[in-house]
């Protein structure tokens, strides 16, 4: 599986990377293509990762698929990982199920934040709070005909792509 987290120890912010296309392709109904979701396991290993932080750093949350539905098509195998999201922000106790079984955290000691969770899928530059949450999608740089963008062969639009600045020294707020 492809997810994993960076520490960035200068500027004090754990990059944790979902995997959230943990799946495999369905061959025998090729129609359905990927199914969008985050494994059991790695839900443990999340819920681990947050609840037992040992360093006072932010957090930033990278993953392909939006984990609002609202910035998407209805992803609810994603639920989870915004539920547990929430909760951290939050910084509140609770569980989820994943693959029938119940997952419990507690987050209520834990001093860090989300900075943001920053995801592509939708092909589209879009950013709201959701939760206290600051969500953000990036385009991608793949020329599809209903994605909005113009994209040319040999013009300044031919490609796309996103640099994202991280400021968190005022912990009142994020600039990106």
């Amino acid at each position: 599986s492809l997810y994993y987290y960076h520490l960035n120890e200068t500027a004090k912010i754990r990059y944790i990377q979902l995997d959230s296309n943990e799946t495999e392709i369905m061959y025998s109904e090729p129609e359905k293509g990927l199914i969008n979701k985050v494994s059991k396991e790695q839900m443990e290993w999340l819920i681990n990762l947050l609840q037992n932080e040992s360093l006072d750093y932010d957090t930033v949350i990278v993953s392909h698929v939006p984990v609002i539905k609202s910035l998407a098509m209805p992803i609810d195998l994603l639920e989870p990982v915004r539920i547990i999201l929430n909760a951290y922000q939050s910084k509140v106790s609770g569980s989820v199920t994943v693959e029938g079984k119940s997952l419990s955290f507690n987050f209520e000691n834990t001093s860090s934040r989300i900075l943001f969770v920053l995801c592509g899928h939708t092909h589209r530059d879009l950013s709201m709070y959701a939760d206290g949450i600051l969500h953000i999608t990036i385009p991608c740089d793949a020329r599809y005909p209903n994605d909005g963008i113009l994209r040319g062969l040999g013009t300044v639009n031919e490609s796309c792509f996103d640099v994202c600045l991280v400021d968190n020294s005022d912990k009142n707020k994020v600039l990106y």
